[in-house]
């Protein structure tokens, strides 16, 4: 990546550091631990309020920066080549996991949910499902069109991430919750966020306005214990807000942050560790609780687990880079180019 953008990598690695923390907490508290800790509870909050938010506003972001090659049609067998066969195969590899290993998981899989994967993605694997239709829905749009048809699109994408929770809690027969349509409304508005309003994310970025960054970082914590404390009246409001301020948040500390290789490292590679990481921290989970035993308040399993879930992807990665081309089951546009 361009040197102008080496905060692009850093806040890409930051945010899979984040992921990975977040799914351990809730991993580790789904299985009954740190269930009584309200600490535990307020980091995972804050965590997912905005940490999927922040990779769709740079995902915008970058594609805003990006040229279309090729014709339309061209464009899109490209988009599903680089984000379908990873969400293919890592949900297949994941379900199949599960089942295999299903004495030691929390939440069991069948092979009917790898068949209902195209209207219902398997667990977190909805991110690559969402990001790859976003990005087909956007090339019959300009990446820069008039600010009207800006404020209208962005307009109707907020609509649709108010009325998202309406759907899912009145309609609860058509499984809303768990389709690829509840990600896609839910997600949408962050996208065109970093799309169309790129220039200002430059602008405060390059500029590295202290005040933009203060605020954010006060409007995300605020806005977090205000939802913890469950005394909101406009809760959805609070988390859009919260969302967009904590994005906001990480992409003026990467900037901030002059220079990490780690942080750089673990951000290009960051698709690996986002589709390996529950393979990695569940492996560290079940060693640990056969040959650990844990009490609800200590931090070594939850440490251990989140080193495994960035660190073994990581690993598993440069080995495939070795042999046989298999990176390409992360990185399948590097070999397979339609243009």
């Amino acid at each position: 990546m361009k040197e102008r953008l080496y905060w692009v990598d850093i806040a890409k690695g930051i945010g899979a550091i984040l992921v990975v923390v977040g799914h351990v907490i809730i991993n580790y508290q789904r299985a009954g631990f740190y269930i009584d800790i309200r600490l535990f509870d307020f980091v995972r909050d804050v965590i997912y309020s905005f940490h999927m938010p922040l990779f769709l506003v740079i995902s915008g972001y970058l594609l805003s920066k990006s040229k279309p090659k090729g014709t339309k049609a061209q464009q899109i067998f490209q988009i599903i080549i680089n984000y379908g066969i990873p969400y293919v195969f890592f949900s297949a590899i994941w379900v199949f996991s599960k089942i295999i290993l299903a004495d030691h998981v929390i939440t069991e899989l069948s092979l009917k949910d790898l068949l209902w994967i195209p209207v219902y993605p398997v667990q977190f694997m909805w991110f690559l499902y969402t990001l790859m239709l976003i990005h087909i829905f956007q090339i019959p749009l300009s990446t820069h069109p008039q600010r009207i048809i800006r404020v209208i699109h962005i307009f109707l994408s907020i609509v649709g991430y108010f009325i998202q929770p309406y759907i899912q809690n009145h309609f609860p027969q058509i499984r809303f919750t768990s389709s690829i349509f509840n990600y896609i409304l839910k997600n949408y508005c962050f996208f065109l966020f970093g799309l169309y309003y790129a220039e200002f994310i430059t602008k405060i970025t390059e500029e590295k306005r202290m005040f933009e960054f203060i605020l954010s970082g006060i409007i995300l914590v605020a806005g977090n214990i205000f939802l913890f404390s469950r005394m909101v009246t406009f809760e959805r409001i609070i988390q859009f807000i919260s969302a967009l301020s904590g994005s906001l948040f990480i992409l003026m500390i990467s900037v901030y942050i002059k220079e990490s290789h780690l942080l750089e490292y673990i951000g290009r590679h960051a698709m690996p560790i986002y589709v390996l990481q529950g393979f990695s921290y569940n492996a560290a989970r079940i060693i640990l609780t056969k040959f650990y035993v844990n009490t609800s308040s200590e931090l070594f399993p939850l440490c251990v687990c989140s080193l495994a879930g960035i660190t073994l992807p990581l690993i598993v990665y440069q080995l495939s880079t070795k042999f046989f081309h298999l990176d390409a089951l992360f990185y399948p546009g590097k070999y397979l180019k339609v243009q």
